[in-house]
């Protein structure tokens, strides 16, 4: 019984997903961005979103 880390999601796809929607609507913040990328299929009801910009 030893801890195993799982490795990091492939976050990228995500990513450009989100600037695709910043850049279309700037004015959106990131409750409207998070519902425009549900209704686009990029996140399942519930799952919230957490990545910060670097």
């Amino acid at each position: 019984m030893y801890y195993h880390a799982r490795g990091q999601p492939d976050e990228s796809e995500l990513k450009a997903a989100i600037a695709g929607v910043a850049g279309a609507y700037p004015t959106y913040g990131y409750r409207r961005i998070t519902a425009q990328l549900q209704r686009q299929g990029y996140l399942e009801f519930g799952l919230s979103l957490n990545l910060q910009t670097e």
